[in-house]
């Protein structure tokens, strides 16, 4: 069976919430009739062998890190192991509207892009009504700082929605550093340099679980990993 879709999770301590997000996007992508595989990472969590039954009994692929490494950690392996002509991935409590999943594969599908990210900015999203004003200070500051890095082609650098053709995939991901929540921002900074095509879409927020990133310990340390990935892959222009 050739694999239409590949979506990867990166989990933390989110058995709970697989157990109850999981049926849901199954349901969803056997009706679309496209052949998927979910592969689930668990980034060294406490009920990591819990996670792993929950994943089994939904059908889902599993890998587990030996330590909490991080987002980005968990989602190179991820990408490794995906097989899908289209590969997305987003936050294990699946917190966009089905429908914005489907918009990625079938943008990336028809060929339109070569990435496609969620844009929490854009003006027909539905996203930072819905959560507190903490968090939604905390993703303007970061997302702001990369998208002023990228010259404001990219207004939300930070979006837990991206997808990329298999072939995109391959050339990025090997490519990457961060091993935490700078992830997003790096991959947007290597499309850029190599000059892919990238495509945003309105989000909507299903559901809103309480976030894995802590603004005062992450917040900061993301901003090193934008600084590390300039430093690493050079200025933005092809061949930096």
């Amino acid at each position: 069976m050739n694999i239409e879709l590949s979506l990867i999770l990166p989990a933390y301590n989110a058995a709970q919430v697989l157990q109850a997000e999981l049926p849901g996007i199954i349901r969803f992508l056997q009706a679309q009739g496209i052949d998927y595989e979910i592969i689930v990472v668990d980034d060294g969590s406490k009920d990591l062998p819990l996670t792993r039954e929950v994943c089994l009994a939904n059908g889902c692929i599993f890998a587990g890190l030996s330590t909490n490494t991080g987002k980005g950690a968990a989602l190179r392996k991820g990408f490794s192991l995906a097989s899908g002509a289209i590969q997305v991935f987003t936050d294990c409590d699946l917190p966009f509207a089905y429908a914005n999943l489907l918009e990625v594969y079938q943008t990336l599908f028809k060929g339109k892009a070569d990435l496609v990210i969620g844009d929490r900015t854009h003006p027909a999203s539905k996203y930072y009504l819905e959560i507190n004003h903490l968090r939604k200070w905390g993703s303007n500051l970061i997302a702001g700082i990369g998208s002023r890095i990228l010259q404001g082609h990219i207004s939300d650098t930070q979006c837990g929605l991206k997808g990329f053709t298999r072939q995109t995939a391959a050339q990025i991901f090997p490519k990457t550093q961060s091993n935490r929540f700078g992830i997003d921002f790096e991959l947007l900074f290597l499309a850029t340099k190599q000059r892919f095509s990238i495509h945003r879409i309105p989000v909507e927020l299903r559901v809103s679980y309480p976030s894995t990133m802590r603004l005062l310990k992450d917040g900061p340390f993301t901003v090193w990993e934008i600084i590390s990935a300039i430093v690493i892959h050079g200025d933005r222009r092809m061949g930096g």
